[in-house]
């Protein structure tokens, strides 16, 4: 009988020369013989599905001693100073990821996704050339250019813009006052107030309203009927009390003013938010805001119901 052999694998140890950060992926890779970038994938995933991946990290961190590159334990630092240089590492690339990723959306929003697509067109052949001409860090290109290029499609899908500027608006027109016929902001929170509008005489008005990012509000006194026909990418649109929520929203409320009575048609798009139509302002605690707590959504549909109704 031949001798039984067994094989004994390598010690797991961190790497020294395989590292991202602290070598914990490739010294897994170089004790189970395989490549260290499926350690890598597997970590990244772990920390997107609830952080456990970072956890796994840092305990590996305090308690693997790092490769001093024979196979060997090198000489351990103080835990301390190896937990701070890590963190430090970390919130380094939370960073700069965010700016990276934040950058991209903005960049997108304002007009210059087409910029944000050659880079990320280049850092993507980079990473190809890199990996053909044997540099194996190059395929770390593929992290900037996802970072770059997932918040410029979400953008570009839901086609935000910022034109209309930045901030929060409030329009308050009162009597007689003209209408421009739109209102527009690229990000933050715009409120058109018609409560204060003359609205005798059965008054038609009709609005549109284009909001990249954020909150719009429009107020109407209660004797107004309000049609409306709102497109939000992803978001919530409310209007009286008939809301609907989620993505690609193509809400239509059909309401027609009876003969000789005030009436608002609205015609809205937004990219990411929330668009509302009410009596009131939400309670927020400042001045002029209601608080109608709970059943306040069906209270509206139904004034909105007698408003377009007409004389009974």
């Amino acid at each position: 009988m031949l001798p039984m052999t067994t094989t004994t694998p390598n010690r797991f140890l961190r790497s020294h020369d395989d590292r991202v950060l602290a070598g914990v992926a490739g010294g897994l890779g170089r004790a189970f013989g395989v490549d260290a970038v499926i350690f890598r994938i597997a970590l990244a995933a772990l920390v997107l599905a609830g952080g456990f991946g970072l956890l796994v990290y840092v305990i590996a961190l305090l308690v693997v001693p790092v490769d001093d590159g024979t196979g060997q334990p090198a000489a351990r630092r103080d835990t301390w100073q190896r937990i701070a240089v890590f963190g430090a590492i970390g919130t380094g690339a939370v960073i700069l990821g965010g700016i990276v990723f934040w950058g991209a959306a903005w960049a997108t929003a304002a007009g210059g996704g087409v910029a944000v697509a050659v880079i990320v067109l280049a850092l993507g052949a980079a990473a190809v050339i890199g990996a053909l001409r044997g540099v194996p860090r190059a395929r770390w290109l593929a992290v900037p250019a996802v970072l770059l290029a997932f918040p410029a499609a979400v953008v570009s899908a839901a086609d935000v813009t910022l034109d209309g500027g930045v901030g929060e608006r409030t329009y308050r027109p009162t009597g007689t006052d003209p209408l421009p016929g739109a209102y527009r902001l690229g990000l933050g929170e715009l409120t058109v107030d018609l409560r204060d509008l003359d609205w005798s005489g059965g008054r038609r008005v009709a609005l549109e309203l284009d909001v990249g990012v954020g909150h719009a509000i429009v107020l109407v006194p209660e004797s107004v009927c309000v049609g409306a026909r709102t497109s939000v990418a992803a978001g919530t649109s409310d209007v009286l009390g008939r809301r609907t929520e989620g993505a690609e929203i193509d809400h239509d409320v059909r309401r027609t003013p009876p003969p000789g009575a005030p009436g608002l048609t609205l015609d809205v798009e937004m990219g990411l938010g929330a668009f509302e139509v009410r009596h009131e302002l939400p309670y927020d605690g400042r001045p002029g805001s209601v608080d109608r707590g709970f059943g306040a959504g069906g209270r509206s549909a139904r004034a909105a119901d007698r408003a377009c109704a007409g004389p009974r």
